[in-house]
């Protein structure tokens, strides 16, 4: 079975999510790639920007990550 790695971009500002967010989308993109290359599992727990510290929180709640 192949393990899990939690992936969780990090909440900023809503202008800074405007700017950010097409080019993180697109590293966020080839850190899957190359999480399933190694042959594991890519957990992507926030495909959108977080817009707070809550939502943070409740997303990161989802985290399925293999411990080792």
């Amino acid at each position: 079975m192949a393990k899990t790695v939690d992936v969780y971009m990090p909440w900023m500002p809503a202008g800074a999510n405007r700017e950010v967010w097409p080019i993180a989308r697109k590293q966020l993109g080839e850190l899957v790639r190359v999480i399933e290359k190694c042959g594991w599992k890519a957990n992507v727990l926030n495909p959108g920007p977080v817009s707070s510290v809550a939502q943070g929180i409740r997303t990161v709640r989802d985290a399925r990550g293999s411990d080792s």
